[in-house]
């Protein structure tokens, strides 16, 4: 089914929706309401957007990612996925409870994490969050514009195939040709590389070269709870992992120098979120963990953490590789 392209030349936002699509629910985090809010705000020269991921049933902790994000003045925050433990009402409820609680002038768009598909299935999620997807069944995957960049947000949450399909990639390759000069691809699960194993197989390859092929300026994942980035192709690779859900390889696995798992010397196993900053046509990253913290408790260190938006400082930052110089130069359908 085509999809309409609501365009806004006023601040540069748009979003791509089907013509067929659903009437929205009344929820303050409906997709469709939250872009509409941010056509009411001016994008000022520089401006920043947040990324976290993977709270599942930790919300201690994601209220304190949310509370630290909020105080950021990010204009919104991609969430990687996985909000949930399980697709039910009880913890529905309970992580819109904490998001009510900690975050108020900071939207959130959501790509579905695996967890989201569990139990009562897929139709919590658009509850909450509308269905923006150009798709009438199938994958949720949506893009919008917003102050010269363009967000394309990708749904990889099932298990059959783990990955994208053929139709999701050649979609992909539509939003990416004739796109601004910077642009962010978001998808739950990262792709499988030779550090990275819990991630995702099928057209991993393909999805790697024609974020290549577009010179893309980041690609948002969770799924592996943890922080780590990776440089490919001159696409960054940021996995923000730890709203809450339980660090990986913690206690009794692998140590935190294990090479199978980080791909930079800066990965490391702490709750974490992103601030990405974009000025003009460059973009750059802050990441703040709670290493500080976390260093200083005993085993099972994240499991009941006590956090504020306090304890999360500054543990990484860079430049994302991909200019938006070089992107400029690549032909539309190229």
């Amino acid at each position: 089914m085509p999809a309409m392209h609501l365009a806004i030349p006023a601040i540069g936002l748009a979003l791509l929706i089907a013509t067929a699509a659903p009437a929205a629910p009344a929820s303050r985090y409906d997709i469709g309401a939250n872009l509409a809010r941010l056509k009411a705000r001016p994008v000022p020269a520089e401006w920043s957007f947040a990324v976290a991921g993977d709270s599942r049933g930790g919300l201690h902790v994601l209220e304190a990612v949310m509370g630290g994000i909020e105080r950021s003045g990010a204009a919104f925050t991609v969430f990687t996925g996985d909000l949930v433990p399980e697709s039910t009402t009880a913890y529905w409820d309970a992580a819109l409870e904490s998001l009510d609680r900690s975050v108020r002038n900071v939207p959130v768009f959501p790509v579905v994490g695996n967890h989201e598909t569990y139990k009562e299935g897929i139709g919590r999620f658009l509850q909450a969050f509308g269905n923006p997807s150009p798709h009438a069944e199938g994958p949720i995957d949506y893009a919008f514009d917003y102050g010269g960049a363009r967000f394309v947000m990708m749904d990889n949450s099932r298990s059959n195939p783990e990955g994208f399909t053929d139709a999701q990639m050649t979609w992909l390759d539509k939003q990416l040709a004739g796109a601004p000069a910077l642009v962010f691809v978001a998808a739950h699960k990262p792709p499988y590389t030779a550090r990275w194993e819990h991630a995702f197989g099928n057209n991993a390859k393909r999805f790697m070269a024609t974020l290549e092929k577009y010179k893309v300026t980041g690609a948002l994942f969770g799924h592996i709870h943890f922080y780590d980035r990776a440089d490919h192709g001159g696409v960054t690779y940021l996995i923000a992992g730890g709203a809450g859900a339980p660090l990986y390889h913690w206690d009794g696995d692998p140590d935190a120098g294990n090479p199978k798992f980080f791909a930079s010397p800066k990965g490391v196993k702490a709750h974490n979120y992103a601030i990405v900053t974009v000025k003009g046509k460059t973009a750059s990253f802050k990441v703040f963990t709670d290493q500080a913290k976390l260093a200083k408790l005993k085993p099972k260190r994240s499991a009941g953490i006590d956090l504020s938006p306090a304890d999360f400082e500054l543990w990484d930052a860079g430049d994302f590789r991909a200019s938006a110089t070089a992107r400029e130069a690549v032909p539309a359908g190229k």
